[in-house]
């Protein structure tokens, strides 16, 4: 033999063996935390839009079903301001989550219509009457826009479902050499707590 002791030499298989079933685990782990955050993440924002489109077209229909009523007016104006506040953060979640063709089709198809209505509203409060519509044709477009919107927030469900979205996408890729969460580095971060 090479005068190397058998022991030496089962030592060292034992500690790369022992590296091999540690990095698979700490993958397993990694991959299960981060799905787990980026599904709650995205099941949260999936709530959220449906919550503020929701909020939004119910107070519209509400204003122009009670047209000169105070309270409603009321209504109508704060669930325009919470939609203000929030939409940004969400169309940012949105981006991250499922990319910018999903948040152009939420700006053009479902912003952009809900927004007409408001202006067609706001005419009305000023001027007494409507621009090219009128009450009930509004109400309708709000129905449908509103069935717009579960759909879309049915199909981001179902991405998240699958595990389609945000980081989930990059960590179920373990081959790729240039994924960032399967590189010594990382785990060796992970392992220090860095």
């Amino acid at each position: 033999m090479l005068g190397i002791p058998i022991t030496i030499i089962i030592a060292f298989l034992g500690v790369i063996l022992t590296a091999y079933f540690q990095k698979q685990h700490w993958l397993r782990a990694t991959r299960e935390e981060i799905r787990v955050r980026e599904t709650n993440g995205a099941s949260e924002l999936a709530q959220d839009i449906a919550k503020i489109f929701d909020r939004r077209i119910a107070a519209q229909r509400s204003l122009l079903r009670n047209i000169d009523s105070k309270s409603h007016k009321n209504y109508y104006f704060s669930a325009i301001r919470e939609y203000g506040l929030n939409y940004n953060d969400i169309r940012y979640r949105l981006y991250y989550y499922i990319g910018m063709r999903n948040v152009v089709y939420m700006e053009s198809n479902l912003n952009d219509r809900v927004v007409y209505n408001a202006r067609e509203i706001d005419f009305f409060l000023k001027n007494g009457r409507f621009i090219n519509k009128d009450c009930d044709e509004l109400i309708n477009d709000l129905n449908i826009i509103s069935a717009h919107v579960y759909r879309f927030c049915s199909k981001f469900s179902e991405a998240v479902a699958k595990g389609e979205v945000g980081a989930i996408k990059k960590v179920s890729d373990w081959k790729d050499p240039n994924n960032e969460y399967v590189s010594n580095w990382f785990l060796l971060k992970r392992l220090l707590n860095i």
